[in-house]
């Protein structure tokens, strides 16, 4: 079984289209259950058009921490939370209208933000990540609203096995040559797989990174720190220079991969490493002899510096003018010396 290559914003799309379509044959009764949730179909189409709302701001927003704060509540006990809600006077032609017009969102996003990074319960995620979440939650909910509304629903089969590869790569390695559309509903307990248990718990992952087999372009990417401890290194380059975590993965016995980077920014990213031998302990904050060894850049020195010197960043000299631009050297938690650099032109 060889791996798929990477979700897409067009899967996003299709997979939408589909799932109008499919929905566009249903009766009346929207207010029945969906099959094997607590809500009806209408509330499980709600959550789902407000989930790939919800996948398209942290796409184009990349929080970190936390989805992008927008107030969500149930419209009843035991309902759906949300912040965005279909109006239910418009019917099952404006649900269609919505549900399709949140999947182009979402499909926009990704094709317009590919090196996004963001916040997501399963883990820090990326673009084609969020793609593949909205798929797998528009095969799965609408599923739920077909089979409870006596449709047929067939999703594409491509985008299916592109989105198991890329977050439920374990379910499909079990699943084996299985269908994709009928492991990925198996692997989100929706139905059965023929020798398989059945699911009663899953989870994706979510994830950074290619898929495997699909290498990055070249280029240099990471940049390593040395540090003491993962903690104040982290809050020291989040805080104080407003960087935004790309990954924080646990790797056990302690270690962690920690890579932070300037939001919005291009180039490489900086892995901050933390110590572990008595030579690297003895690198931490000069690993470039005294001398400046990394360089963030700008577009607005003032600003950065006010921002960065109000934050307890410690500049070792004041701005100064050059013929390539404007420049300070200030160091970072451990002494390492940066130049905060707005080029010239």
């Amino acid at each position: 079984m060889g791996t798929p290559g990477p979700v897409t914003a067009d899967d996003v799309q299709r997979t939408t289209e589909a799932a109008v379509a499919a929905l566009s044959a249903a009766p009346d009764g929207w207010d029945a259950p969906a099959q094997g949730v607590e809500w009806s179909c209408w509330e499980s189409l709600d959550h789902l058009a407000e989930t790939l709302v919800a996948y398209a701001l942290q796409v184009t927003g990349r929080p970190q921490g936390r989805y992008v704060p927008f107030a969500a509540a149930a419209a009843r006990p035991g309902g759906p939370e949300l912040a965005l809600r279909v109006d239910p006077g418009s019917g099952a032609d404006g649900m269609l209208e919505a549900l399709r017009a949140a999947g182009v969102l979402l499909a926009a996003a990704v094709r317009s933000e590919p090196g996004a990074v963001a916040w997501h319960p399963s883990g820090t995620s990326d673009a084609e990540s969020f793609a593949a979440m909205g798929v797998v939650e528009l095969v799965a909910h609408v599923r739920d609203v077909a089979a409870a509304l006596g449709v047929a629903w067939e999703p594409p089969r491509g985008a299916c096995d592109r989105a198991l590869a890329r977050i439920l790569p374990e379910a499909r390695e079990r699943a084996g040559g299985a269908d994709p559309c009928a492991a990925l509903l198996w692997a989100t307990g929706r139905a059965g797989l023929p020798g398989l248990a059945p699911l009663e718990a899953w989870r994706w992952r979510g994830r950074t990174g290619r898929t495997p087999g699909h290498a990055p372009p070249a280029g240099l990417s990471l940049v390593t720190v040395l540090v003491e401890e993962y903690g104040p290194a982290l809050a020291f380059y989040r805080d104080a220079l407003g960087f935004e975590v790309v990954e924080d993965t646990d790797r056990g016995d302690g270690k962690r991969w920690v890579v932070v980077a300037p939001r919005a920014g291009h180039g490489a990213a900086v892995l901050l490493a933390r110590a572990d031998s008595e030579r690297q302990r003895a690198r931490v904050g000069d690993q470039h002899g005294g001398r400046v060894g990394l360089f963030l850049t700008t577009r607005d020195f003032a600003a950065d510096h006010a921002r960065m010197a109000a934050a307890g960043v410690r500049f070792l000299e004041q701005p100064r003018r050059e013929a390539y631009g404007t420049v300070a050297v200030f160091e970072d938690l451990h002494g390492n010396r940066w130049d905060l650099l707005e080029p010239a032109g």
